[in-house]
């Protein structure tokens, strides 16, 4: 696991200014980069405050996971336990801290339970706890969030397709 977290780490750090310059797909409150790179796909939404909260997958690792980069700054490959809401109810979870240029994102771990939650609701809430010893709460829609995460799983899907047949 560790192992190809960091992998999917290193493939993100080399790829991550390239998809947020690509051309997106617009599903509701969410996006799809989709054509950005030849073995990244990306669903993510924006909240009023600027935080993000994504998906984002891999065809080189073969590997998907969800991310939120809510304006903090955290000790790159640290874990954090973490707190999600959604319609559904209520998720614990860890997260690991990742730099790319100047910008702090996390991984969020237990994706399936995740998932499950995501599929029914409309709106999903994160406790992240600050070094301050208070959290910090970020709401963000998941209206159009299906049809994005979906997107960006099956182009995953057509660009792992493409790069075994070209090895």
């Amino acid at each position: 696991m560790l192992r190809t977290f960091f992998m999917l780490a290193t493939t993100l750090a080399a790829a991550f200014p390239f998809v947020t310059h690509a051309q997106k797909t617009r599903y509701a409150d969410w996006q799809a980069d989709l054509l950005g790179s030849s073995t990244l796909t990306e669903a993510f939404t924006v909240n009023e405050s600027g935080s993000t909260f994504g998906f984002i997958c891999s065809a080189s690792v073969n590997r998907c996971m969800y991310y939120i980069s809510a304006h903090t700054t955290c000790d790159p490959g640290s874990k954090s336990a973490i707190l999600i809401n959604t319609d559904a109810g209520v998720l614990q979870s860890t997260i690991t801290c990742t730099k790319f240029g100047d910008t702090y994102y996390s991984t969020i771990e237990n994706s399936n339970d995740l998932s499950n939650g995501i599929s029914t609701s409309s709106t999903l809430g994160i406790a992240l706890p600050m070094k301050s010893g208070q959290f910090k709460v970020v709401r963000f829609s998941l209206i159009g969030a299906n049809s994005a995460i979906q997107a960006a799983a099956s182009r995953v899907v057509e660009l792992e397709n493409n790069t075994d047949h070209m090895q």
